[in-house]
């Protein structure tokens, strides 16, 4: 699971300047012991760039440093190098969290847009619904033909003409 150092860089170099800034921020002035001193703490997911190597990451590993309390965001790669396999395995869980976080927030956005064009589409052809019978009961009122009766909680109403039932109807929801 865990990630090779970029083979563009010396990993020389890259030592260096990790242990370098690690020392800057820790207690000891030991580079053998350094990396003791830091621990997990946490993950976010926010553009920064690492405190020790200087990249572009996303998402963050907070490292602390157990003797002095200083707080570090560091990216994965640093993470693999400078924390102990336990802590980093807890910091790579947290990585995996953002992003399986961050697909189910996809998902939900996709499920909202989704039943918004269902809701959008289910409007429309109740719009067109309502249009046809309308139509239809304007043509009935031309010809003198006999609305329906309407029955509602209220009472029953005869004599109404075929739109007017029709409205009433949307106006009661049955439509």
């Amino acid at each position: 699971m865990k990630k090779q150092i970029s083979k563009s860089k010396s990993k020389l170099d890259y030592e260096a300047k990790v242990i370098g800034n690690l020392l800057k921020h820790s207690i000891t002035d030991d580079a053998d012991d350094v990396m003791n001193e830091w621990v997990y703490e946490s993950t976010i997911e926010i553009p920064n760039n690492c405190n020790l190597c200087g990249h572009k990451i996303r998402n963050n590993v907070i490292i602390r440093n157990k003797i002095n309390g200083k707080i570090l965001n560091i990216g994965i790669e640093c993470a693999d190098y400078v924390l102990n396999d336990k802590e980093y395995y807890k910091a790579y869980d947290g990585i995996e969290s953002i992003k399986k976080k961050n697909k189910m927030m996809k998902l939900k956005e996709e499920r909202i847009k989704r039943d918004e064009e269902i809701r959008k589409n289910n409007e429309e052809r109740r719009e067109r619904k309502i249009k046809n019978l309308m139509d239809i009961a304007k043509d009935r009122d031309k010809r003198g033909l006999p609305s329906e009766v309407l029955m509602t909680k209220d009472g029953v109403y005869h004599g109404l003409s075929n739109v007017e039932v029709l409205k009433r109807k949307i106006a009661l929801g049955r439509i």
